[in-house]
Protein backbone atom coordinates (compact mmCIF):
# COMPACT_ATOMS: atom_id res chain seq x y z
CA UNK A 1 0.00 0.00 0.00
CA UNK A 2 1.48 3.30 -0.70
CA UNK A 3 1.72 6.27 2.16
CA UNK A 4 -0.62 8.62 2.27
CA UNK A 5 0.26 12.02 1.13
CA UNK A 6 -2.03 13.09 3.86
CA UNK A 7 -0.75 10.84 6.88
CA UNK A 8 -2.47 8.79 9.31
CA UNK A 9 -6.41 10.10 8.45
CA UNK A 10 -6.00 7.69 4.94
CA UNK A 11 -4.95 4.75 7.13
CA UNK A 12 -7.50 5.47 9.21
CA UNK A 13 -10.21 5.44 6.54
CA UNK A 14 -8.72 1.94 5.39
CA UNK A 15 -9.41 0.17 8.57
CA UNK A 16 -12.51 1.62 8.94
CA UNK A 17 -13.76 0.78 5.63
CA UNK A 18 -12.10 -2.62 5.57
CA UNK A 19 -13.78 -3.58 9.23
CA UNK A 20 -17.63 -2.08 7.25
CA UNK A 21 -16.99 -4.79 4.42
CA UNK A 22 -15.92 -7.66 7.23
CA UNK A 23 -19.38 -6.92 8.89
CA UNK A 24 -21.27 -6.39 5.56
CA UNK A 25 -20.19 -10.05 4.71
CA UNK A 26 -20.90 -11.65 7.89
CA UNK A 27 -24.03 -9.96 7.83
CA UNK A 28 -24.79 -11.12 4.14
CA UNK A 29 -23.38 -14.57 5.27
CA UNK A 30 -26.17 -15.36 7.36
CA UNK A 31 -28.96 -14.21 5.08
CA UNK A 32 -27.08 -16.80 2.75
CA UNK A 33 -28.30 -18.95 5.31
CA UNK A 34 -31.03 -18.17 6.52
CA UNK A 35 -32.63 -18.28 2.83
CA UNK A 36 -30.95 -21.81 2.56
CA UNK A 37 -33.07 -22.60 5.17
CA UNK A 38 -36.18 -20.77 4.68
CA UNK A 39 -36.84 -22.53 1.15
CA UNK A 40 -35.77 -25.91 2.34
CA UNK A 41 -32.48 -26.65 0.63
CA UNK A 42 -29.50 -28.44 2.01
CA UNK A 43 -25.69 -27.98 1.14
CA UNK A 44 -22.88 -30.07 2.31
CA UNK A 45 -20.70 -29.42 5.10
CA UNK A 46 -18.01 -28.52 2.97
CA UNK A 47 -19.85 -26.47 0.89
CA UNK A 48 -19.14 -23.29 3.67
CA UNK A 49 -19.65 -19.85 2.16
CA UNK A 50 -17.89 -17.49 2.22
CA UNK A 51 -18.75 -13.37 3.99
CA UNK A 52 -18.82 -11.95 0.90
CA UNK A 53 -21.08 -8.54 0.77
CA UNK A 54 -24.04 -8.73 -0.86
CA UNK A 55 -22.58 -6.23 -4.14
CA UNK A 56 -18.83 -8.93 -4.22
CA UNK A 57 -17.51 -6.22 -7.20
CA UNK A 58 -17.02 -3.62 -3.69
CA UNK A 59 -13.76 -6.32 -3.30
CA UNK A 60 -12.93 -5.92 -6.62
CA UNK A 61 -12.71 -1.86 -6.55
CA UNK A 62 -10.86 -2.40 -3.18
CA UNK A 63 -8.32 -4.07 -4.95
CA UNK A 64 -7.94 -1.47 -8.28
CA UNK A 65 -7.96 1.04 -6.35
CA UNK A 66 -4.65 0.27 -4.42
CA UNK A 67 -6.21 -0.68 -1.26
CA UNK A 68 -5.06 -4.12 0.62
CA UNK A 69 -7.49 -6.55 1.81
CA UNK A 70 -7.12 -8.19 5.17
CA UNK A 71 -6.21 -12.15 4.86
CA UNK A 72 -9.93 -13.19 5.74
CA UNK A 73 -11.58 -10.64 2.97
CA UNK A 74 -9.18 -11.79 0.28
CA UNK A 75 -10.03 -15.43 1.07
CA UNK A 76 -13.50 -14.59 1.43
CA UNK A 77 -13.44 -13.08 -2.11
CA UNK A 78 -10.81 -15.82 -3.51
CA UNK A 79 -13.79 -18.25 -1.78
CA UNK A 80 -16.94 -16.45 -4.03
CA UNK A 81 -14.88 -16.97 -7.30
CA UNK A 82 -14.11 -20.08 -7.68
CA UNK A 83 -17.50 -21.50 -6.02
CA UNK A 84 -18.98 -19.61 -8.88
CA UNK A 85 -17.04 -20.72 -11.85
CA UNK A 86 -16.85 -24.43 -10.23
CA UNK A 87 -19.84 -24.76 -7.33
CA UNK A 88 -20.24 -28.13 -5.49
CA UNK A 89 -23.39 -29.55 -6.08
CA UNK A 90 -25.60 -28.80 -3.27
CA UNK A 91 -24.65 -25.11 -4.03
CA UNK A 92 -25.20 -26.06 -8.00
CA UNK A 93 -28.74 -27.51 -7.13
CA UNK A 94 -29.89 -24.48 -5.19
CA UNK A 95 -29.00 -22.06 -7.70
CA UNK A 96 -30.52 -24.37 -10.64
CA UNK A 97 -33.46 -24.47 -8.51
CA UNK A 98 -34.30 -20.93 -8.07
CA UNK A 99 -33.59 -20.61 -11.47
CA UNK A 100 -36.30 -22.96 -12.49
CA UNK A 101 -39.01 -21.55 -9.79
CA UNK A 102 -40.43 -18.42 -11.55
CA UNK A 103 -41.76 -17.12 -8.38
CA UNK A 104 -38.31 -17.20 -6.31
CA UNK A 105 -36.36 -16.39 -9.58
CA UNK A 106 -38.07 -12.85 -9.57
CA UNK A 107 -38.43 -12.33 -5.81
CA UNK A 108 -35.73 -9.53 -3.87
CA UNK A 109 -34.36 -12.56 -2.49
CA UNK A 110 -33.88 -14.80 -5.47
CA UNK A 111 -32.29 -11.52 -7.33
CA UNK A 112 -29.93 -11.25 -4.73
CA UNK A 113 -29.21 -15.41 -4.84
CA UNK A 114 -28.66 -15.38 -7.92
CA UNK A 115 -26.47 -11.78 -8.45
CA UNK A 116 -24.31 -13.75 -5.91
CA UNK A 117 -24.12 -17.41 -7.17
CA UNK A 118 -24.69 -16.95 -11.08
CA UNK A 119 -21.82 -15.20 -12.43
CA UNK A 120 -19.84 -18.06 -13.49
CA UNK A 121 -16.48 -16.55 -14.80
CA UNK A 122 -17.99 -13.23 -14.54
CA UNK A 123 -17.08 -13.69 -10.51
CA UNK A 124 -13.90 -13.60 -11.38
CA UNK A 125 -13.37 -10.52 -13.04
CA UNK A 126 -15.56 -8.67 -10.53
CA UNK A 127 -13.39 -9.24 -8.09
CA UNK A 128 -11.06 -7.84 -10.31
CA UNK A 129 -9.72 -10.71 -11.82
CA UNK A 130 -7.63 -8.49 -14.93
CA UNK A 131 -6.57 -6.31 -12.01
CA UNK A 132 -5.21 -9.13 -10.61
CA UNK A 133 -3.11 -10.60 -13.13
CA UNK A 134 -1.81 -7.39 -14.29
CA UNK A 135 -0.52 -6.39 -10.96
CA UNK A 136 1.20 -9.87 -10.81
CA UNK A 137 2.54 -9.47 -13.98
CA UNK A 138 4.18 -6.15 -13.38
CA UNK A 139 5.62 -6.81 -9.68
CA UNK A 140 6.97 -10.08 -11.09
CA UNK A 141 8.97 -8.60 -13.96
CA UNK A 142 10.18 -5.73 -11.66
CA UNK A 143 13.18 -7.05 -9.81
CA UNK A 144 13.48 -4.11 -7.24
CA UNK A 145 9.40 -5.06 -6.18
CA UNK A 146 10.60 -9.10 -5.18
CA UNK A 147 11.39 -7.99 -1.88
CA UNK A 148 8.85 -5.25 -1.06
CA UNK A 149 5.93 -7.31 -2.34
CA UNK A 150 6.74 -10.65 -1.44
CA UNK A 151 3.84 -10.87 0.46
CA UNK A 152 1.48 -9.68 -2.46
CA UNK A 153 3.20 -11.95 -4.80
CA UNK A 154 2.38 -14.85 -2.92
CA UNK A 155 -1.12 -14.40 -2.54
CA UNK A 156 -1.22 -13.02 -5.95
CA UNK A 157 0.34 -15.98 -7.79
CA UNK A 158 -1.67 -17.89 -5.66
CA UNK A 159 -5.29 -16.00 -6.67
CA UNK A 160 -4.20 -16.76 -10.49
CA UNK A 161 -3.20 -20.52 -9.69
CA UNK A 162 -6.63 -21.36 -7.77
CA UNK A 163 -8.43 -19.60 -11.60
CA UNK A 164 -5.86 -21.61 -13.61
CA UNK A 165 -6.28 -24.76 -11.58
CA UNK A 166 -10.41 -24.78 -12.59
CA UNK A 167 -10.00 -23.80 -15.86
CA UNK A 168 -7.14 -26.91 -16.26
CA UNK A 169 -9.56 -29.29 -14.81
CA UNK A 170 -12.63 -28.01 -16.71
CA UNK A 171 -10.74 -28.55 -20.13
CA UNK A 172 -11.34 -24.13 -20.71
CA UNK A 173 -8.45 -24.22 -23.02
CA UNK A 174 -8.87 -20.52 -24.31
CA UNK A 175 -9.80 -19.21 -20.45
CA UNK A 176 -6.54 -20.74 -19.50
CA UNK A 177 -4.76 -18.95 -22.69
CA UNK A 178 -6.47 -15.79 -22.21
CA UNK A 179 -5.10 -15.41 -18.75
CA UNK A 180 -1.76 -16.36 -19.59
CA UNK A 181 -1.93 -13.93 -22.53
CA UNK A 182 -2.73 -11.07 -20.21
CA UNK A 183 0.09 -11.92 -17.78
CA UNK A 184 1.72 -12.18 -20.18
CA UNK A 185 0.79 -8.72 -22.32
CA UNK A 186 1.39 -7.19 -18.34
CA UNK A 187 4.97 -7.52 -17.92
CA UNK A 188 8.00 -4.94 -18.38
CA UNK A 189 10.90 -6.58 -19.45
CA UNK A 190 14.01 -6.23 -17.23
CA UNK A 191 17.38 -7.57 -17.61
CA UNK A 192 16.02 -10.33 -14.87
CA UNK A 193 12.78 -11.95 -15.82
CA UNK A 194 13.97 -14.91 -12.97
CA UNK A 195 10.06 -14.54 -10.98
CA UNK A 196 8.54 -14.55 -14.10
CA UNK A 197 9.73 -17.25 -15.72
CA UNK A 198 9.51 -19.34 -12.55
CA UNK A 199 5.24 -18.06 -12.18
CA UNK A 200 4.84 -19.69 -15.80
CA UNK A 201 7.11 -22.68 -15.14
CA UNK A 202 4.99 -23.91 -12.28
CA UNK A 203 1.99 -23.91 -14.69
CA UNK A 204 4.18 -25.63 -17.43
CA UNK A 205 5.35 -28.19 -14.78
CA UNK A 206 1.16 -28.70 -14.02
CA UNK A 207 0.19 -29.45 -17.43
CA UNK A 208 2.69 -31.76 -17.77
CA UNK A 209 2.10 -33.24 -15.01
CA UNK A 210 -1.79 -33.62 -16.30
CA UNK A 211 -0.83 -34.74 -19.79
CA UNK A 212 0.27 -38.28 -18.94
CA UNK A 213 0.61 -41.63 -20.98
CA UNK A 214 -2.99 -42.80 -19.14
CA UNK A 215 -4.75 -39.46 -19.83
CA UNK A 216 -3.79 -39.77 -23.37
CA UNK A 217 -5.18 -43.34 -23.81
CA UNK A 218 -8.50 -42.61 -22.17
CA UNK A 219 -11.39 -42.49 -24.15
CA UNK A 220 -13.37 -40.22 -22.16
CA UNK A 221 -10.28 -38.17 -20.65
CA UNK A 222 -11.31 -35.70 -17.96
CA UNK A 223 -10.43 -32.36 -18.96
CA UNK A 224 -11.02 -33.53 -22.60
CA UNK A 225 -8.25 -31.05 -23.60
CA UNK A 226 -5.34 -29.42 -21.52
CA UNK A 227 -3.41 -26.53 -22.80
CA UNK A 228 -0.28 -26.39 -25.00
CA UNK A 229 2.99 -25.70 -23.22
CA UNK A 230 4.78 -24.63 -26.27
CA UNK A 231 2.47 -21.34 -26.44
CA UNK A 232 3.62 -20.64 -22.52
CA UNK A 233 7.14 -21.66 -23.62
CA UNK A 234 6.94 -19.46 -26.28
CA UNK A 235 5.33 -16.34 -24.84
CA UNK A 236 8.33 -17.29 -21.76
CA UNK A 237 11.17 -16.53 -24.09
CA UNK A 238 9.58 -14.14 -26.31
CA UNK A 239 9.05 -12.01 -23.11
CA UNK A 240 13.20 -11.99 -22.95
CA UNK A 241 14.11 -10.19 -25.69
CA UNK A 242 13.58 -6.67 -25.18
CA UNK A 243 11.16 -4.40 -26.34
CA UNK A 244 12.50 -2.35 -29.63
CA UNK A 245 13.66 1.14 -27.98
CA UNK A 246 16.36 -0.76 -26.23
CA UNK A 247 18.87 -0.32 -29.21
CA UNK A 248 21.06 -3.32 -30.14
CA UNK A 249 21.67 -4.93 -26.76
CA UNK A 250 25.00 -2.92 -26.75
CA UNK A 251 24.98 -1.80 -23.53
CA UNK A 252 24.35 -5.26 -21.87
CA UNK A 253 27.49 -7.47 -21.27
CA UNK A 254 28.35 -10.89 -23.59
CA UNK A 255 26.71 -13.13 -20.82
CA UNK A 256 23.55 -11.77 -21.46
CA UNK A 257 23.22 -12.01 -24.75
CA UNK A 258 24.60 -15.61 -24.94
CA UNK A 259 22.11 -17.12 -22.44
CA UNK A 260 19.54 -15.59 -24.18
CA UNK A 261 20.74 -16.91 -27.60
CA UNK A 262 21.07 -20.77 -25.46
CA UNK A 263 17.63 -20.60 -24.26
CA UNK A 264 16.58 -20.15 -27.65
CA UNK A 265 18.22 -22.30 -28.88
CA UNK A 266 17.37 -25.00 -26.71
CA UNK A 267 13.37 -24.00 -27.18
CA UNK A 268 14.53 -25.11 -31.19
CA UNK A 269 16.12 -28.17 -29.66
CA UNK A 270 12.71 -28.57 -27.37
CA UNK A 271 10.25 -28.34 -30.09
CA UNK A 272 12.21 -31.14 -32.53
CA UNK A 273 12.60 -33.81 -29.72
CA UNK A 274 8.29 -33.51 -29.08
CA UNK A 275 8.72 -35.73 -32.62
CA UNK A 276 5.49 -34.65 -33.99
CA UNK A 277 4.80 -32.22 -36.85
CA UNK A 278 6.02 -28.33 -35.72
CA UNK A 279 5.65 -26.73 -39.33
CA UNK A 280 3.07 -24.35 -37.75
CA UNK A 281 4.85 -24.26 -34.44
CA UNK A 282 7.85 -22.81 -36.03
CA UNK A 283 6.36 -20.24 -37.73
CA UNK A 284 4.39 -18.99 -35.08
CA UNK A 285 8.16 -18.69 -33.52
CA UNK A 286 9.46 -17.46 -36.41
CA UNK A 287 6.70 -14.39 -36.32
CA UNK A 288 6.99 -14.41 -32.58
CA UNK A 289 10.89 -13.84 -33.08
CA UNK A 290 11.34 -12.12 -35.72
CA UNK A 291 9.14 -9.04 -34.72
CA UNK A 292 12.05 -8.47 -32.27
CA UNK A 293 14.77 -8.75 -34.97
CA UNK A 294 15.60 -5.18 -35.21
CA UNK A 295 16.22 -4.91 -31.54
CA UNK A 296 18.51 -7.38 -30.37
CA UNK A 297 19.99 -9.08 -33.72
CA UNK A 298 23.13 -9.86 -31.82
CA UNK A 299 21.23 -12.53 -30.38
CA UNK A 300 19.94 -13.56 -33.82
CA UNK A 301 24.05 -13.58 -34.67
CA UNK A 302 24.44 -16.21 -32.43
CA UNK A 303 21.82 -18.44 -32.71
CA UNK A 304 22.88 -18.62 -36.48
CA UNK A 305 26.50 -19.90 -35.87
CA UNK A 306 26.32 -23.47 -37.15
CA UNK A 307 29.91 -23.41 -39.12
CA UNK A 308 31.23 -25.74 -36.31
CA UNK A 309 28.34 -28.25 -37.32
CA UNK A 310 30.16 -30.90 -39.29
CA UNK A 311 26.61 -32.85 -38.99
CA UNK A 312 24.11 -30.70 -38.72
CA UNK A 313 20.77 -32.17 -37.17
CA UNK A 314 16.77 -30.78 -37.79
CA UNK A 315 17.12 -27.94 -35.18
CA UNK A 316 20.80 -26.96 -36.83
CA UNK A 317 18.66 -26.46 -39.99
CA UNK A 318 15.42 -24.76 -37.92
CA UNK A 319 17.96 -22.10 -36.75
CA UNK A 320 19.39 -21.18 -39.17
CA UNK A 321 15.79 -20.37 -40.91
CA UNK A 322 14.81 -19.07 -37.79
CA UNK A 323 17.86 -16.27 -38.42
CA UNK A 324 16.84 -15.80 -42.37
CA UNK A 325 13.56 -14.80 -41.17
CA UNK A 326 14.68 -12.10 -38.79
CA UNK A 327 17.08 -10.89 -41.11
CA UNK A 328 14.07 -10.22 -43.59
CA UNK A 329 12.28 -8.83 -40.59
CA UNK A 330 15.25 -6.26 -39.79
CA UNK A 331 15.92 -5.44 -43.02
CA UNK A 332 12.40 -4.16 -43.82
CA UNK A 333 12.40 -2.37 -41.05
CA UNK A 334 15.82 -0.59 -41.03
CA UNK A 335 16.89 -0.91 -44.66
CA UNK A 336 20.00 -3.02 -45.90
CA UNK A 337 22.17 -4.39 -44.04
CA UNK A 338 25.07 -2.29 -45.19
CA UNK A 339 23.62 0.68 -43.14
CA UNK A 340 22.63 -0.98 -40.12
CA UNK A 341 25.29 -0.26 -36.96
CA UNK A 342 28.22 -1.41 -37.34
CA UNK A 343 29.47 -3.87 -34.79
CA UNK A 344 26.44 -5.35 -35.97
CA UNK A 345 27.07 -5.41 -39.74
CA UNK A 346 30.71 -6.94 -38.89
CA UNK A 347 28.91 -10.06 -37.02
CA UNK A 348 26.08 -10.48 -40.13
CA UNK A 349 28.61 -10.62 -42.29
CA UNK A 350 30.62 -12.90 -40.55
CA UNK A 351 27.91 -15.53 -40.34
CA UNK A 352 26.80 -14.87 -43.69
CA UNK A 353 30.09 -16.27 -44.58
CA UNK A 354 30.40 -18.84 -42.65
CA UNK A 355 27.57 -20.03 -44.48
CA UNK A 356 28.94 -19.68 -48.09
CA UNK A 357 31.56 -21.53 -47.10
CA UNK A 358 29.50 -24.58 -45.55
CA UNK A 359 29.13 -27.91 -47.22
CA UNK A 360 25.65 -28.12 -46.21
CA UNK A 361 23.59 -26.45 -49.49
CA UNK A 362 21.01 -25.44 -47.22
CA UNK A 363 23.05 -22.96 -45.23
CA UNK A 364 24.79 -21.91 -48.77
CA UNK A 365 21.21 -21.00 -50.08
CA UNK A 366 20.23 -19.38 -46.68
CA UNK A 367 23.05 -17.26 -47.66
CA UNK A 368 22.52 -16.50 -51.17
CA UNK A 369 19.59 -14.81 -50.02
CA UNK A 370 21.37 -11.78 -48.55
CA UNK A 371 23.84 -11.51 -51.86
Amino acid sequence: MTASPHGEPENEFQDVLMDTLRAYGETNLRWMELFVRKYGFTLRDEERLPPVPPDSKLLGRCLSDGLILPGALWDAGMRHVVLNIKPGPGLADITASVKKNTKLRNSNAGKRWLSLWDQKYAAFFDFGGSWLVERLATITSDPASHTTYEGEIIRLEAAMGNILDVHLSDGQVNRFDGIISRYMASTVWSLDMTATEKVLQRFVDKINDMRTEGWQRDRHRRPAAIPSTFNINLYALQMLYPPEHSGDLEPFDGEYISKLAAKTIKFIDGMVARKIPYHNDFERMKNYLGFKASCCFQVAIFVGSVDDREVPDLSDYLRVDLVVAMLKTRISRKGPIHEWEESIVRGVRKMLISWQRSHIEHFRDAAGLFQ
